[in-house]
C-alpha cells in the first residue's frame, strides 16, 4: 500500500517557555475521525475510529514534522511526543526544542495563529465503500500511521489513490467526469503500449 496523506484544519497550542529557556509544548488534534471530508476528487472519506486501534495499541515511533519537512524533527513519541485516543480522534502533545531554529519558528508561527492545520500520513490496510445520499464515501476501517505534521495549509488535501481502480465496479457510476477522463487517458495510453509492443515483435 502507497502512503497517503491527509491535511486538516485543527486548533493547535503552545505553551510559554519552560523554566529550562528553551522548552515549548505544543498540542493539537493529529486525526479526527467520523468527520467527512473535502472532496478528494470524485470521492469523499470518513476515518473510523476502529481505524487506528491496532496502531496505537503499542508504543508507535512516530515523528512530527514542520511542514513534511523529514530534516525538521519537532518530536517523536514516544519519548518526547504523547498520543492519546478518544472518541473523537487522535491528539498529541508534544515537547519541542525553540534551541532548533525551525522549531522556535514553529512556536511563533502557532502562536500567531499562522499555522492552523495538521497533517497525517497513513497507508490503508482496510477500506469500504458506499453511496451516501449520491456521494461516493471511502471509509477507512484499518490503517498505519506513519507521520503527523504541522502545516501552514488547512485544507484537506486531495487524495493520490487511484480511485477508479479501488472503487467497487458497482459504485463506479458515482464517480465524476474527471474520474472518467482519467480513466479513459489510461486506457488510451494502454492501447499505444500494446501497439508499440507488437511493432517491436515483427
Amino acid at each position: 500500500m502507497n502512503k497517503e496523506t491527509r491535511t486538516l484544519p485543527v486548533e493547535l497550542r503552545v505553551s510559554p517557555v519552560a523554566s529550562d529557556g528553551f522548552t515549548r509544548t505544543l498540542t493539537g488534534t493529529a486525526v479526527v475521525f467520523d468527520s467527512l471530508s473535502e472532496n478528494l476528487g470524485s470521492f469523499y472519506e470518513v476515518i473510523k475510529p476502529e481505524a487506528f486501534r491496532s496502531a496505537m495499541s503499542g508504543t508507535p515511533d512516530l515523528p512530527l514534522y514542520n511542514n513534511h519537512n523529514t530534516s525538521q524533527v519537532l518530536s517523536r513519541s514516544p519519548g518526547t511526543m504523547q498520543l492519546t485516543m478518544d472518541s473523537r480522534g487522535i491528539h498529541y502533545t508534544a515537547q519541542i526544542d525553540t534551541r532548533q531554529s525551525y522549531a522556535l519558528d514553529v512556536a511563533l508561527a502557532v502562536q500567531r495563529g499562522d499555522i492552523k492545520g495538521n497533517s497525517f500520513g497513513f497507508r490503508a490496510l482496510r477500506d469500504e465503500y458506499s453511496d451516501q445520499n449520491g456521494k461516493l464515501v471511502r471509509s477507512i476501517l484499518d490503517a498505519e500511521l506513519i507521520e503527523l505534521s504541522c502545516t501552514s495549509l488547512p485544507a484537506y488535501k486531495a487524495s493520490t489513490l487511484n480511485i477508479r481502480a479501488a472503487c467497487p465496479p458497482e459504485l463506479r457510476h458515482l464517480l465524476g467526469p474527471d474520474a472518467e477522463d482519467e480513466d479513459q487517458g489510461e486506457d488510451v495510453i494502454f492501447a499505444l503500449l500494446e501497439i508499440a509492443k507488437r511493432k517491436a515483435s515483427y
